[in-house]
């Protein structure tokens, strides 16, 4: 009895079809468990460290997710001095960054195209300073399937941000 080249040809390529989607399946879900991992791990804050007498002492931090509101962003937010990126801050996250005295350009975003935020501060050498990444209801769009949730970077007096902190996990 003769097979059908036909059939066993269509057989081979239904069992490809499947291999090459369960494989898909398998990385993309490891990639999506992966983006999803925080790595705020180290630490807890306890006080600041000891200032560089030449330099300024920059903390970047981001406050836990809110449990109670299931849909605050769990993204990792970005930190630029400049145009560089110094670092990402996952939820419950912080780190430091020295700074030379003067003025500087603290951003969410390497350019400043739409939607970056920006704030300029001024730094002093054996200073320390708090910047915090927040978040904001956005203004929706009709029919926008978007989170709401904008995420923005603020300067925080030294009374809040410690306070927060201690909420937090070094970077």
């Amino acid at each position: 009895m003769r097979s059908n080249p036909g059939q066993c040809g269509r057989a081979f390529l239904v069992v490809r079809h499947h291999s090459v989607t369960v494989l898909f399946l398998i990385l993309s879900l490891l990639v999506a468990t992966g983006c999803a991992s925080n790595r705020a791990t180290g630490p807890y804050f306890e006080e600041p460290l000891s200032v560089i007498s030449d330099k300024a002492s920059v903390y970047f931090y981001r406050a836990p997710v809110i449990e109670q509101l299931s849909d605050t962003p769990r993204w990792t937010s970005r930190a630029y001095v400049q145009y560089d990126r110094i670092g990402e801050l996952d939820p419950g996250g912080y780190f430091v960054h020295y700074l030379q005295p003067g003025r500087y350009r603290i951003s969410d975003a390497s350019n400043d195209n739409y939607g970056a935020q920006t704030i300029w501060l001024t730094v002093e050498a054996g200073r320390s300073y708090f910047i915090k990444a927040d978040y904001r209801v956005r203004q929706q769009f009709f029919l926008s399937q978007s989170s709401r949730w904008a995420t923005y970077l603020k300067s925080v007096d030294v009374v809040e941000a410690l306070e927060e902190l201690k909420q937090c996990r070094l970077m």
